[in-house]
């Protein structure tokens, strides 16, 4: 078998440095010298030469590394390789195709059943509207009340049907100098009474004042099923002492005449102020005039417009100068007798409501 050029070269071995210096002068090419030279002390110091080749140092661990990278490829398919063994012979089977989306949505649906049914569980039932009766209640639009005395108060309800249970009646805007003969007390302005309470109620108040009264029939879930609405003016004692300013027992004759000067310009609120203080000085004369500013007769007579006649107070201080001694002041009292068979309250003669002077 011939061999190849290259396997020739292969196994003859390269000659040495030393070799090639001493054929090229056993041929002349180089002058032989007995002086030493660079050659000759290359070749009397040379290193015996090594008849073994040395092979690089990674060649004799390249097989250790190409073991290592093949056992790596093969550990990392292991795993893709057993799964597709199973697969091959049923041992496990592949999801079809939609199977985990389908799952995915059941679970959501299945979620929003449970959250839905969990609130229809907590929510009470709608329950269904209750029905009240009709109720029309009745309460005086002005009340007059006097220190030191029990003024009724009257309230009424006319219901087409029984009232509901534990109704209350509450009063708001109740002032600091007034209460309710029944009833309780709550918060600062406010009283309630019951229903059973309101027969023989009466307001009673410590001083003088005006307050508007808000009175409510409420149910227990605080609904409002009738209302009305009161003014109450607390006057003082009708019938003071006779002589309330002694002091000004002087000055009489003075607040008479600048009494009657407002009389003249139309000063009604002004007139009364000056016969008031001169009637408590013990004047009759002053508490008659007084008595006949409250008088619809007298008031038409001098033109006062926008002034309300109040026969109660004109009866007041008519029968305060019938006391301080007043002759004329009972034939006033015998005039305003047939007026005052109606209400009793201080009102004009139409409608018998309380009026403000």
């Amino acid at each position: 078998m011939v061999q190849t050029a290259a396997n020739l070269c292969a196994q003859t071995p390269s000659p040495t440095l030393s070799e090639r210096l001493a054929d090229a002068e056993a041929r002349g090419e180089i002058p032989a010298s007995e002086e030493p030279t660079s050659f000759s002390i290359a070749q009397r110091f040379r290193p015996e030469a090594s008849t073994e080749r040395l092979e690089p140092p990674l060649r004799s661990r390249s097989w250790q590394s190409k073991a290592f990278v093949t056992l790596l490829v093969l550990a990392a398919f292991a795993p893709s390789v057993l799964i597709g063994v199973m697969l091959w012979y049923g041992m496990v089977k592949a999801p079809a195709s939609g199977v985990v989306i389908d799952r995915l949505q059941k679970d959501v649906a299945e979620g929003k059943k449970a959250v839905t049914e969990s609130l229809e569980a907590k929510t009470s039932p709608v329950k269904p509207p209750v029905e009240r009766p009709l109720v029309a209640m009745s309460v005086p639009e002005t009340l007059e009340a006097h220190l030191g005395r029990e003024t009724p108060f009257v309230i009424t309800m006319d219901s087409d049907g029984p009232l509901p249970p534990r109704a209350l009646i509450t009063v708001n805007g109740m002032p600091a100098f007034a209460t309710f003969s029944t009833g309780r007390p709550y918060g600062r302005t406010g009283w309630t009474l019951q229903p059973d309470e309101i027969g023989n109620l009466s307001l009673i108040a410590s001083k003088t004042g005006e307050a508007d009264l808000q009175i409510d029939l409420v149910t227990a879930d605080g609904i409002k099923i009738a209302s009305g609405a009161t003014h109450v003016d607390v006057m003082g004692d009708p019938k003071p002492p006779l002589v309330s300013r002694p002091d000004e027992t002087g000055r009489i004759a003075d607040l008479l005449a600048h009494g009657n000067k407002m009389v003249e310009v139309g000063y009604i609120a002004g007139a009364r102020d000056y016969f008031r203080r001169a009637a408590e000085a013990g004047s009759a004369d002053a508490a008659l005039a007084l008595g006949d500013t409250y008088e619809p007769a007298f008031l038409d007579s001098i033109r006062a417009h926008g002034i309300k006649p109040d026969l109660a107070k004109a009866r007041t201080w008519y029968e305060r100068a019938q006391e301080l001694g007043s002759e004329e002041a009972k034939a006033k009292l015998e005039r305003l007798r047939p007026s005052l068979k109606g209400p009793q309250n201080s009102g004009d003669l139409e409608t018998g409501l309380p009026t403000k002077s």
